[in-house]
């Protein structure tokens, strides 16, 4: 997708951004996040100096001018990314604009399968966590639960997830604890949401390699024990936050997709296999709601 800022006029203290696609305008009100929008195209939102001003209007308030180019497109090469092309064209036909919010543990790859899936279905893409870091200034997660303990941090988590679901056409990676909230289903299920469930054992092992000084809810574990106590640290949050994952209405397991491809462990699925049963459990439950009358697919 092309994109292309354009200033408009307007008449207030803070800035917000107008994101317009020929399916109408939504505002945020957060700044300097990096977008993905499909095929590798991003474009810079600007800024709010604090979550609070989300909703005032702006002075000089900026359009995001989106199309598609048909320049874009590249040949794919492997089974799995023409799978992946050809299911993101059904699944899109059928989602109708629905958006999808990934969820799941820490560590589960919400953010990096979440660019495959936009990539495929034509969507954009957002990270809560990201907008949520934007919103405070640039600060990162851990910086604000320092300053604003989890609360804090929820709080603003929860304004993000409301403002984005009043969109359409987004593939959403929330925060591991973002299903905590009550509120907050209330605002995803305005779209899909999709569990991305991820073995402890391996959360474990991606987090401790990507390091867990920007994980504040997993403490400074001992180097020479940080693997064992990364995964007690873990395993006690999914024990809080299991039943929650459940409720999504749609689950991925990649032991049983890794079981089914024979695969030796789950890090042999690329994130674009994963896109891909997720796009299929996806369009399972859709035919599955087209059959019993259910009217969520499509509210958008």
């Amino acid at each position: 997708m092309d994109c292309v800022l354009a200033p408009s006029a307007g008449t207030s203290s803070s800035n917000f951004v107008e994101l317009r696609g020929g399916d109408g305008f939504r505002r945020l009100g957060f700044s300097r996040e990096e977008l993905h929008f499909g095929r590798q195209s991003r474009i810079n939102l600007v800024s709010c100096r604090n979550p609070s001003q989300i909703h005032h209007r702006a002075r000089r308030p900026v359009v995001l001018l989106c199309s598609q180019n048909a320049n874009v497109a590249a040949t794919e090469s492997t089974s799995v990314d023409t799978a992946l092309k050809s299911k993101g064209k059904e699944l899109a036909r059928d989602l109708k604009g629905t958006c999808l919010f990934l969820i799941g543990m820490m560590g589960s790859g919400k953010s990096t399968v979440g660019k495959h899936l936009s990539d495929a279905l034509g969507y954009y893409f957002f990270d809560s966590d990201k907008l949520v870091e934007q919103a405070a200034g640039g600060a990162s997660v851990a910086q604000i639960f320092k300053q604003s303990n989890e609360e804090g941090f929820r709080d603003a988590e929860s304004e993000v997830l409301s403002q984005l679901s009043g969109m359409y056409r987004l593939v959403v990676a929330t925060g591991g604890g973002a299903v905590v909230r009550p509120q907050n289903w209330g605002y995803m299920r305005h779209g899909i949401t999709v569990y991305l469930d991820v073995p402890l054992d391996a959360l474990a092992k991606r987090v401790v390699a990507a390091g867990t000084e920007k994980r504040p809810l997993l403490g400074e574990p001992q180097r020479e024990f940080a693997h064992e106590q990364t995964l007690a640290r873990l395993t006690k949050l999914y024990e809080e936050r299991g039943m929650a994952y459940k409720n999504a209405d749609v689950s991925v397991c990649l032991k049983m997709i890794a079981n089914e491809m024979n695969a030796k462990d789950i890090c042999e699925l690329t994130p674009s296999i994963i896109a891909v049963k997720i796009m299929e459990r996806t369009q399972e439950l859709i035919r599955s709601q087209k059959h019993y009358g259910s009217p969520r697919i499509g509210l958008f």
